[in-house]
């Protein structure tokens, strides 16, 4: 009996050594196959704006666009609308002096007196003919913004070999008239008066 128990004794005590030792983790075994995804989470919530990048290369200039609408209009410029010329034969009369009557015909050599009113007071007014602006004359108005001037219509007056034409007798105001073709150049026309000459002298 006392064999047997010393047998059971023995027994218990190998499994007490031998069961910790079998009860030790081994090492890891090798990662089985990925499972399946799983389903997509909530969209989570926007994140700050972040610094802005560099500035990037000009891009080429594109064609031009269509042209626009035409602006309104201007103001007027600063010259009276009733600043006005004429020209008149210079009808002398030794009893009653000086009488004019306007014309618009006149023949070359003729005296006229070219009248004007409504100008600036005490201003030089430059008058001019043909429609190069051919310098003519000057005069200076009165306190009254008026002027006359007589004068002869030059021979020379015209245009190559013809006997007559029309041309436009003009009015400037701060005008100026280039010494080598007699033309003006710069200025405000206030005013002009049509002049039909003929020549009856045969060229």
């Amino acid at each position: 009996m006392k064999k047997a128990g010393k047998i059971i004794a023995f027994l218990i005590i190998i499994a007490l050594i031998v069961v910790p030792l079998t009860a030790c983790p081994g090492p890891q075994g090798p990662t089985g196959p990925a499972g399946p995804a799983g389903s997509q989470g909530e969209k989570g919530e926007r994140g700050p704006m972040g610094p802005p990048g560099d500035t990037g290369a000009r891009g080429m200039v594109g064609p031009a666009g269509p042209a626009g609408p035409a602006g309104p209009a201007g103001d007027s410029a600063d010259v009276p609308l009733d600043a006005q010329i004429v020209v008149c034969y210079d009808d002398w009369d030794s009893y009653y002096g000086y009488g004019y009557a306007a014309c618009c015909e006149v023949e070359t050599g003729t005296w006229v007196a070219v009248l004007g009113s409504c100008f600036p007071p005490n201003e030089r007014v430059v008058v001019t003919f043909c429609d190069e602006n051919y310098y003519w004359f000057e005069d200076e108005t009165n306190d009254c913004g008026a002027f006359v001037y007589v004068t002869p219509i030059p021979p020379w007056f015209g245009y190559g070999d013809y006997d007559y034409d029309v041309m436009s007798i003009r009015a400037w105001v701060d005008a100026r008239v280039d010494e080598d073709d007699w033309t003006v150049t710069r200025g405000v026309m206030y005013a002009n008066w049509p002049l039909f000459l003929y020549d009856s002298v045969d060229k």
